[in-house]
């Protein structure tokens, strides 16, 4: 049975990150190196891992999700990578399951091998997307997702090109994220892998996805901070910067903008009684202003 590197980027995960580690090592039947590349955290995070049998990896300044990965697939031993979240759950042989697909399906090529991110409670949370168009996008961001169809084009096993899906945890060999140059860094967090999709598809590369690998992903319960999601909406104006032109970029932050503007009175609106709802609006509002006159 071939090895496996699984890398695992930290960031003030605490406990959660002993869980995700734990679930990695009692979920193989062979051998598995855990990598943690720590993003510059202040709690007990990097002595958890140490402690889970990690080889940690202390980050002297956060460099984001992407840049932190990239060190540890360098740093890893095996010839196949896994990259994944702090807040992962590992279900028994979704990575013997993913190392099986990956096998099988390299024969006609290189692939990255994708298990079925689930949320806690049960259910299918991410699947394969199509890499997104312009317009669509530009709806995304300013409507729904939804009505973009931009999200979730199957929920059926198997080998696609022209597709993405989440980072939160994928396989690959490790001459494919060297051919590729990993992640892009200039992403902090979020996009990048979309971006990583893109070139994969230029340079061939197929994704082969099966939700009987059972991964469960926390994700976040709430709304975002302002400056997160700031993050994410010009982490999308750089991505159509760098396919199209400066004015698709600027194309897509005023469609971010707008869509901001529009959800801070939607939200709210929904449900005016729900704290949630008006949390969420008090996000998208602080969002606009930040991108608007803030840094």
């Amino acid at each position: 049975m071939t090895d496996v590197s699984v890398v695992v980027v930290t960031h003030n995960g605490g406990p959660d990150v002993t869980t995700a580690l734990n679930s990695i090592i009692s979920g193989s039947a062979f051998a598995v190196e855990l990598v943690v590349v720590d993003n510059q955290s202040v709690d007990d995070t990097c002595q958890l891992a140490a402690q889970s049998g990690a080889v940690v990896i202390p980050l002297h300044r956060n460099i984001g999700y992407g840049g932190a990965a990239n060190v540890g697939i360098q740093a890893a031993s095996h010839d196949v990578v896994v990259v994944a979240n702090q807040d992962i759950l590992v279900a028994p042989n979704a990575l013997a399951r993913m190392l099986d697909n990956l096998i099988a399906a390299e024969g006609d090529g290189a692939v990255f091998s994708a298990p079925g991110l689930y949320r806690t409670n049960g259910t299918l949370a991410e699947s394969v997307h199509a890499l997104p168009r312009l317009h669509t996008e530009a709806v995304a961001l300013a409507v729904s997702e939804r009505m973009a169809g931009t999200r979730n084009i199957t929920s059926q096993a198997g080998t696609y090109a022209g597709a993405w899906v989440s980072a939160a945890f994928v396989m690959a060999r490790r001459s494919t994220w060297d051919t590729l140059g990993g992640f892009d860094p200039s992403y902090f967090m979020y996009v990048e892998d979309v971006d990583l999709f893109y070139r994969a598809h230029r340079a061939g590369v197929r994704v082969v996805w099966d939700p009987s690998a059972v991964v469960t992903h926390a994700g976040s319960s709430g709304p975002w901070s302002t400056e997160t999601y700031c993050g994410v909406i010009r982490n999308w104006a750089r991505y159509w910067r760098q396919r199209r032109n400066r004015k698709a970029g600027a194309y897509i932050f005023v469609m971010g903008w707008i869509g901001c503007c529009l959800r801070a009175v939607s939200f709210p609106l929904r449900a005016p009684r729900d704290p949630r709802q008006r949390a969420y609006g008090r996000m998208y509002a602080g969002t606009a202003w930040r991108l608007m006159w803030g840094k």
